[in-house]
């Protein structure tokens, strides 16, 4: 009775370490199957195109403090008039 439970649960690991090995090869084969392949040139082309980009601005830097925050004497803050 313990033989054929030990039997089982080995047959089942065996069965399971088959079924993982059969998913990776599938999955490594998809995935070889996408790639490209580009020339020397058409990579500095796009290493140009992305060093041109503009970066985005996330809010780390806003440029200049407008004068609404830092309020001057040749530009003093002013207030609009709302009906109330």
């Amino acid at each position: 009775m313990v033989h054929q439970h030990q039997v089982r649960a080995s047959l089942i690991t065996c069965f399971i370490l088959f079924l993982l090995v059969l998913a990776t090869t599938s999955f490594i084969s998809v995935h070889s199957r996408n790639t490209l392949l580009i020339h020397e040139g058409q990579a500095r082309e796009l290493h140009k195109t992305w060093q041109r980009k503009t970066r985005i601005n996330h809010g780390s830097h806003r440029g200049t403090k407008k004068h609404l925050v830092n309020p001057t004497i040749e530009h003093p803050f002013q207030a609009r008039e709302f009906p109330l």
